[in-house]
This record gives C-alpha cells, sequence and structure tokens, in this order.
C-alpha cells in the first residue's frame, strides 16, 4: 500500500514540477552550478548558499538513482571527463540542455518543497563528482554565474569517506585498474600509474580525489570559476560567505546559520576543523594518504600543511 502511494505521490510531484516548467518558464530563472567531490561539504555549503540567497536546490543531478537518463548517457561514476571542445557527445549536451530547461528535474532531484520550486526565481544545481565536467559545461552552456568549485583538504575528505556508509561498503581488489570508458585514452589513462601502485581502500579513495581533483586545481582557467576552500568557509562562514555573493555579483542582507541542518553532517562540528581528521586517520592511513599525493601533480604546498600540522 505504501509503495502504490509513494508511487503516486511522486507522480504528481512531477507532474507539478512539469506545469511549473512550461508556466513559469525555468529558462528566466537564475542558475547556480557548485560542483565538489563527494564529502567535500557540497551539502552544507550549497545549503550555505540556498538560505543566503532564498534559491531552490537540485540534488544531484549526475546521481543513476535520481534520473535513469543519467545511465542512457553514460555517465560514469568516477568523476565524468568531457574535453572542453568537444561536439562530439551529443547526448550529453542534450542532457545538460535539457537540465538547465527543466526536462530532467524530478522529485528526486528536490531538496525543499515544491511551493519552494515554484516561487523561487533561483536554482542551485548541486554535482557531487561532477568536477571534471565543469570546464566543458563552462564552455557550451551560458550561464547565470560563474561556476563554483568547493575544495576541501584530501584528508579530510578521505576521513569522512571512511566513516560513511556508502563508501565503507565499497570493495574492490588492488591495485586497481582504471574502466576503459569514454575519453580513456584522451584523460583517464594518465592516472593508471597511480592507480596502479593502490594498496588498500584508504590510498584507492586518495587516488580518485586526486583524479576528480588535479587538473581543476592546476587548470590554467580557473578564473572562470569560483574556488571555495572548505576549511575558510567553516572557519568565518559570515565573512566568506559575503565574499562569495560579492564575487557573484549578488548581493543579500540575510546572515548565515553555520549550523544548518544537512543530511551529510555525520558528526557534530568541531572547531578547528583543520585537524578534525586526526581524530579519526591512525598515523598509517595519513601516510598513505601521503604517498599517493606525493606520486601525483598535486602542489606540495597544497597538501603539506594538512600532513604535518
Amino acid at each position: 500500500m505504501n509503495k502504490v502511494y509513494n508511487k503516486v505521490k511522486w507522480q504528481v510531484k512531477n507532474k507539478i514540477i512539469r506545469l511549473t516548467n512550461s508556466r513559469k518558464k525555468i529558462v528566466d530563472k537564475d542558475k547556480i552550478f557548485v560542483f565538489g567531490s563527494g564529502r567535500s561539504g557540497t551539502n552544507w555549503v550549497s545549503d550555505l548558499i540556498a538560505q543566503s540567497i532564498e534559491a531552490v536546490v537540485i540534488h544531484e543531478p549526475l546521481k543513476v538513482n535520481n534520473s535513469k537518463r543519467v545511465q542512457e548517457v553514460g555517465f560514469t561514476g568516477w568523476g565524468q571527463y568531457i574535453p572542453e571542445q568537444d561536439t562530439n557527445w551529443s547526448e550529453a549536451f542534450l542532457f545538460f540542455e535539457d537540465l538547465l530547461n527543466g526536462k530532467t528535474i524530478n522529485p528526486n532531484h528536490l531538496k525543499g518543497s515544491l511551493i519552494d520550486y515554484c516561487q523561487k526565481h533561483t536554482l542551485l544545481y548541486r554535482f557531487i563528482g561532477g568536477n571534471l565536467l565543469m570546464p566543458w559545461v563552462i564552455q557550451n552552456f551560458r550561464l547565470s554565474y560563474k561556476p563554483i568549485f568547493i575544495l576541501r583538504n584530501p584528508y579530510s575528505v578521505v576521513a569522512s569517506q571512511l566513516n560513511h556508509p556508502a563508501w565503507y561498503s565499497k570493495r574492490t581488489t588492488f591495485p586497481v585498474a582504471i574502466p576503459k570508458f569514454r575519453y580513456y585514452d584522451v584523460f583517464y589513462s594518465q592516472y593508471q600509474p597511480l592507480f596502479s601502485i593502490v594498496r588498500n581502500r584508504v590510498e584507492m579513495f586518495t587516488a580518485m580525489w586526486v583524479l576528480q581533483n588535479e587538473s581543476i586545481i592546476n587548470n590554467s582557467a580557473a578564473h572562470n570559476w569560483i574556488t571555495v576552500q572548505y576549511e575558510r568557509l567553516f572557519v568565518d562562514p559570515q565573512i566568506e560567505m559575503k565574499n562569495l555573493l560579492k564575487k557573484l555579483g549578488i548581493s543579500s542582507q540575510r546572515e548565515v546559520n553555520p549550523n544548518i541542518e544537512s543530511k551529510s553532517v555525520i558528526t557534530p562540528l568541531v572547531h578547528n576543523q583543520q585537524l578534525k581528521y586526526k581524530a579519526s586517520l591512525k598515523e598509517e592511513e595519513i601516510d598513505n594518504i601521503t604517498r599517493i599525493l606525493a606520486a601525483s601533480k598535486i602542489p606540495e604546498s597544497f597538501y603539506e600543511p594538512f600532513a604535518t600540522s
């Protein structure tokens, strides 16, 4: 009975979304794209931004469970890469075009009420694990604002993944072979040597963080997006949020509530967020993370303070 009720409820909500898109013209709504790796604080940061500007969060448009269209297009769960100038993957282009037009938005994507979706003028799309798509999206679509790239230190990211059920259950064999999916030769193959030295889950999570963030951190076109350092935002959310909104060109007098509820928060917030990971990582695990980072092209100046503080 509950399954039937939930299915009917979902269908009704979906119809309301379709009607809203056709009448209100979603193309006229402002749109903000937020990118970040899993467990990088994307939920918390997105909620802070949405709270500050009264936006509606479109949750994980690239998640297979949220839309069958993602699987049909063939996006990889490793973090999809598309070359900036690529025009050959028409299915991917149409997916994002439909996403901006609201055609692929369904009740699974909404974090908030239908009333908010109908009335609020700004949509905030939260892409978890979609970092590598950011340069291509910027090149091919007109966005209302510069995309936001959330960057959290890899030690904290891995520590959070190790303690989260969605990652804790992941199993694989070592060393790791990267599947030869689309753009393997163009992009992913360069990371095979790194994955070939992976010996355990900690190093696997670190290598995945490198794959999804290295090219963005080292990208010479970083001025095309706004990088938000999670640790800085955590220490002083009021000031950092004002700075972010200023960069976006958005005025807001609303004070942010940093203790906003978020599904991603599974442990109490602590004052010294930069060192929080040390309470849950063993010295051997910290060494494992450092080993993989040292074998990557991530600047040592980026991660060294976290490894030794």
